[in-house]
């Protein structure tokens, strides 16, 4: 039997295997060790088979096995694989909608809602588990599932919703690809913005609470990010810089904290916080960073 994984073949001595399923658990379990998952798997050059479904095939005998090939990817390649997925679907309905072809759109406005489950998990800043995302509700509210056209106002909404999220899916893809490079961009930013969190208490006690919202925010979305990077890393990356995403959940508890005492008008907590909690950790964990 020739055994073919992401396209190369990979030698395979078989002991006592006798069927399919003794052999696809083997290579499984194999490249699960290596931090690779099977996304795929062909029998005989023929279509892919159900991977869900191993009764159908796991008792196959070897002896009608001429060739298994699998394809394997890395969690983070995995889900760059399922973003793009998800980018060639809105991009079909983005052109749907610009085309005004409504009655292929609404076919594919059923199917948005059947990915749901996916959306959650790889967007879940914009597909909330619970309550529906921006552009559920402009799908859902422009009737488009019952009527046989849009008006100027909904087409208007749903390509600029779909526009926005396609940038957000090409800059996810970019993080999953490229984690470390974009964790590296994210420290140097976040460096040069480390000495305005100091400010942001004296811009509470003058009356600047727009100013000082404006700078916590962008330390949030730059935390944000940081911490979604150090999940993308690999296995070795992530083992040789033990202690960090957990000094990243530290500094984002502490954030949390700060927005209670924002909401509670306790400005001195808030720049107590910034001063003898969050700015010392934040600048441990750049130097660590940037030193690397």
């Amino acid at each position: 039997m020739e055994l073919v994984i992401n396209q190369k073949k990979v030698d395979i001595a078989l002991e006592h295997e006798q069927t399919l399923g003794e052999v696809f658990s083997g290579v499984e379990e194999w490249l699960n060790k290596a931090g690779l998952f099977i996304t795929e798997a062909r029998l005989n050059g023929e279509a892919a088979i159900p991977l869900e479904e191993r009764n159908e095939w796991e008792r196959l005998p070897l002896d009608q096995v001429k060739m298994l090939e699998i394809t394997a990817y890395t969690p983070q390649e995995f889900r760059a694989y399922t973003l793009s997925t998800l980018r060639e679907y809105l991009l079909v309905m983005k052109s749907l909608v610009e085309k005004e072809d409504y009655a292929n759109l609404r076919l594919l406005a059923e199917d948005f809602f059947s990915l749901r489950e996916h959306l959650s998990y790889l967007l879940p800043e914009i597909f909330p588990a619970e309550g529906p995302s921006p552009l559920e509700k402009a799908l859902k509210t422009s009737s488009l599932l019952t009527n046989t056209s849009l008006s100027s106002e909904s087409k208007e909404e749903i390509l600029g919703l779909v526009s926005a999220l396609l940038v957000l899916i090409e800059d996810r893809i970019e993080e999953l690809l490229s984690p470390l490079d974009h964790l590296r961009k994210t420290a140097q930013a976040l460096s040069s913005e480390l000495e305005r969190l100091s400010e942001v208490s004296i811009l509470l006690q003058t009356g600047k609470a727009v100013e000082a919202r404006d700078i916590v925010l962008r330390f949030s979305e730059y935390l944000q990010r940081i911490i979604r990077l150090l999940g993308n890393l690999d296995r070795d990356t992530r083992e040789q810089w033990e202690g960090l995403p957990a000094l990243a959940q530290e500094i984002n508890g502490f954030l949390t904290e700060v927005t209670q005492a924002y909401e509670d008008q306790d400005y001195v907590l808030v720049g107590d916080l910034f001063e003898y909690e969050i700015i010392p950790r934040m600048r441990r964990f750049l130097t660590f960073l940037l030193d690397r």
